[in-house]
């Protein structure tokens, strides 16, 4: 297992509250994620942090660009834990200067990542839709495009509560994190989000409040809507056979905004539906089964 430090060092500018109250109430650091497993979203918060403080954070958690923001007076983590972490012990350590008053603050967690059986699956596809749909342009694209629009998130927290799904009326046919081996490859990939089998036309709905950051045909994912909710976190919607919204539109949670189609490296009329911080995939399930921290 290979672990990374990440150090980030935050400025916060709250509203002023007397020293009396700021002194009885020192800063916390919370876990707010419940289940905290390979693929998940791990959220931390720091509570009551005080005027004008610096804040260090620094974990061995394997993990992807990590998202942060201040929300309701903490100051929230939301950090994307490699889906190829292996399970056991880390650690959180998190130092709060007080810039006003001049104290300091160590604050740390154990974090317990419990392991994750991902499933298998078999894929096969036509040479004629491999040969013209996974290759390295195609992928060259779907970085230049689609990577490059979940590469920056607007500041401000758009969504609310709990994720709902595209649509209700479907087959699951590919889970999250599945390790999948195409046309026999002796390599697998891991899936990215939810394929939702449903007949071709099937309306599909905003996931929650966003901003739409991409909508257009990407030759790997056919037409390909990202929607941005804000913070890092995004939506991912392939294959669709009509996109009815445009780049820039505000969407709240279950607007209408297209079709379920097989459009681009496809085997048959389905979606398949992501989430992600910035473009480090994670489990969509923890979206849909609960809220993403307590506060909500």
């Amino acid at each position: 297992m290979k672990s990374f430090i990440i150090y980030i060092m935050i400025l916060i500018s709250t509203t002023a509250v007397p020293m009396m109250e700021e002194a009885l109430q020192p800063p916390e650091l919370v876990l707010e994620s419940e289940y905290n497993c390979p693929g998940n979203i791990l959220v931390l918060s720091v509570e009551n942090p005080p005027v004008n403080s610096e804040i260090t954070m620094a974990t061995d958690i394997s993990h992807g660009l990590l998202s942060e923001g201040l929300i309701d007076g903490a100051y929230y983590f939301f950090i994307p834990i490699d889906i190829w972490e292996e399970a056991g012990a880390y650690s959180v350590d998190v130092s709060v200067d007080d810039l006003n008053l001049g104290r300091h603050y160590d604050l740390s967690s154990e974090i317990m990542l419990t392991d994750w059986d991902f499933k298998i699956q078999y894929l096969y596809v036509s040479d004629e839709v491999y040969e013209s749909t996974n290759n390295d342009d195609a992928y060259r694209e779907f970085r230049e495009r689609v990577q490059t629009a979940r590469g920056n998130s607007d500041k401000e927290k758009y969504w609310e509560g709990k994720f709902i799904l595209p649509f209700d009326d479907f087959t699951l046919t590919t889970d999250f994190g599945e390790k999948r081996f195409v046309n026999d490859q002796l390599t697998s990939t891991r899936h990215s989000g939810l394929d939702l089998a449903a007949p071709t036309g099937t309306e599909i709905h905003a996931c929650n409040n966003g901003r739409v950051a991409l909508a257009e045909y990407v030759t790997l994912t056919g037409n390909t809507l990202v929607i941005d909710h804000g913070m890092g976190l995004f939506t991912s919607y392939y294959h669709m056979d009509t996109i009815d919204v445009e780049k820039g539109d505000f969407l709240e949670k279950g607007d209408y905004v297209g079709t379920v189609g097989s459009t681009g490296f496809s085997t048959g009329p389905h979606l398949h539906w992501s989430i992600s911080i910035y473009n480090t995939y994670v489990n969509t399930h923890q979206v849909l089964d609960g809220e993403l921290f307590k506060s909500q």
